[in-house]
């Protein structure tokens, strides 16, 4: 049984495509329980709910805010997360394989699960997506940037972000490697230099140059300075300098489209 999570539905359109949803979800053989998510509720709270009535699906439709935050509530545990994103733009949209909401629900029925890597900040908090980590606007100073313990960076005030899902991906292809590769990508606008703990000489620091700036691939992210910095999910601060990233290799169950095999011929 599915245990489908709504958004309030913020104009007429949306209320409209909800409706679809439930109705299309019967005609799937998928439906079970509808709710809609409060001012006074969190989604990972209900996520936990969906839980404790034993649903092994618990299905976030919506926004890429609302997807993110079910999963919080699903990192670790046994049940799946399905997703219905209800934006153009959704990044869960390739991540699943489909070009809408419709094809999204279509999926749902397939159950083909994908253990996706997630990103855990702080010790804290489990985010499935990306942070970005934003200096205040008109102040001078330098951020700290450690990978793995073993390398260093130092760049001015400048817009970090820190991504499970790959950095300006777009092929499912892509995301999918970028979120299942047991690896953080950084990416720092401009060319940023690192220089290595000399006693490391054997470490290793995945990376690559872009016409926009340097991506890393650590597993271990460690900011640090003077500046305020805050970190924000989906625009949302979650937390405040300093900063620890971690990735949690293979802690969510996603569900995703399923991929014909294509027969080689001689």
């Amino acid at each position: 049984m599915y245990y489908f999570i709504f958004e309030p539905a913020q104009n007429r359109k949306i209320e409209k495509i909800e409706e679809e949803i439930k109705t299309r979800a019967s005609e799937l053989q998928i439906d079970g329980e509808f709710v809609t998510l409060s001012l006074a509720e969190k989604p990972e709270s209900l996520a936990k709910i969906g839980l404790q009535k034993d649903f092994h699906t618990i299905v976030a439709v919506g926004s890429d805010t609302l997807i993110n935050s079910v999963a919080q509530g699903l990192i670790n545990q046994e049940a799946v997360l399905g997703a219905v994103p209800l934006e153009n733009e959704s990044i869960f949209l390739p991540l699943i394989g489909v070009e809408d909401w419709r094809g999204a629900l279509e999926v749902l029925p397939q159950r083909k699960i994908q253990l996706l890597d997630t990103v855990f900040l702080n010790r804290r908090h489990r985010i499935l997506t990306q942070v970005e980590i934003s200096p205040p606007t008109g102040k001078e100073g330098i951020i700290v940037l450690a990978f793995d313990g073993f390398f260093r960076a130092e760049v001015s005030e400048r817009r970090i972000v820190v991504s499970n899902l790959g950095v300006n991906l777009t092929s499912k292809e892509e995301i999918l490697s970028s979120a299942t590769d047991g690896y953080l990508d950084v990416f720092i606008p401009g060319k940023t230099e690192v220089r290595k703990k000399w006693w490391q000489i054997f470490s290793r620091l995945s990376s690559e140059e872009t016409q926009e700036g340097s991506i890393f691939h650590p597993k271990v992210l460690e900011v640090n300075s003077r500046l305020k910095l805050k970190a924000l999910v989906n625009k949302k601060v979650v937390a405040v300098s300093p900063f620890l990233f971690e990735i949690e290799p293979k802690s969510l169950s996603f569900i995703i489209k399923r991929t014909k095999l294509q027969t080689k011929t001689k």
